[in-house]
């Protein structure tokens, strides 16, 4: 069985644990926003491999171009706040960014995912190396099934065979993208599932973070509204809304978090309603 992004944050979570008890410098024990900005700083003026240079980019929204110093000094701190929930074990669906960047600040050494689960696998090939049965101990049926096999997987890589064991791969690779998925990235107006993997979480930048799927927000969706849509039943909004600022305001199917500032949805207003929509 191979390892999951479920795996991943249970082993970050059992880091967390351990970090918090050895953290020396304070910035654990009882972490603030502010007090993880400062570490993010430490952490920079210390030095990041590659690939925490990566995450550090795409957590503060910087390109190459940019100040990277710059851009942890002047974020808003806000930010954070996830961050700093995920340690004190109040998130338990976190997205794939926020977790990553928790790795860092605890030195988790098997980061990032994709080293993880890379590793993962590294360790179970060992394992299956060493514990392999000799062959003196089959029995002669066994020996003989064995030889059929081999012979079987000769022929398949010539002529026909190869063009079979092709479809049967593209055959699994289709159904365990649509099927296998365990994460989930916003694409303009709802979320789709995705590969944990992907090369634009943990390879270059990407505004719109991947995360692990959360079935209470996977329904979510950016909505059109009109004078005439219903905004109430029973009693209760059938709306929410996001205020981008003073002449923008998004409007989504339920509650929920924005999927991109991760600040919560507010239930919609006849206030709102007269405002922005029946203006």
């Amino acid at each position: 069985m191979s390892v999951t992004i479920d795996d991943y944050i249970r082993s970050i979570k059992e880091e967390i644990i351990i970090a918090r008890q050895n953290d020396l410098k304070g910035f654990l024990v009882k972490p603030s926003p502010a007090q993880l900005r400062n570490l993010c700083l430490l952490l920079f003026e210390e030095g990041l491999n590659n690939n925490d240079n990566v995450i550090f980019e795409s957590f503060f929204s910087a390109t190459k171009e940019d100040d990277l110093k710059k851009k942890i000094e002047n974020v808003d701190i806000d930010k954070f706040r996830p961050i700093r929930n995920l340690i004190e074990g109040s998130i338990e669906s976190p997205s794939i960014i926020n977790l990553e960047m928790v790795a860092i600040l605890i030195s988790f050494k098997k980061r990032p995912y994709k080293n993880y689960s890379k590793g993962y696998e590294v360790e179970k090939k060992n394992w299956e190396v060493k514990n392999e049965i000799s062959p003196k101990t089959f029995d002669e049926e066994s020996i003989q099934l064995i030889h059929k096999k081999s012979k079987l997987k000769k022929m398949m890589f010539g002529g026909l065979g190869l063009v079979a064991i092709s479809a049967v791969g593209i055959i699994g690779n289709s159904y365990n993208s649509k099927n296998d998925f365990q994460c989930m990235q916003w694409q303009i107006d709802h979320y789709e599932k995705v590969d944990c993997e992907m090369k634009n979480v943990l390879g270059t930048f990407s505004a719109n973070h991947i995360e692990v799927i959360n079935k209470k927000a996977i329904d979510l969706k950016k909505i059109n509204v009109t004078p005439e849509t219903t905004f109430f039943y029973k009693n209760k909004a059938a709306i929410y809304y996001y205020k981008v600022n003073d002449s923008v305001v998004e409007y989504y199917n339920g509650p929920g978090f924005h999927p991109l500032v991760e600040k919560p949805l507010k239930p919609i207003t006849k206030y709102i309603i007269k405002k922005y929509i029946k203006k």
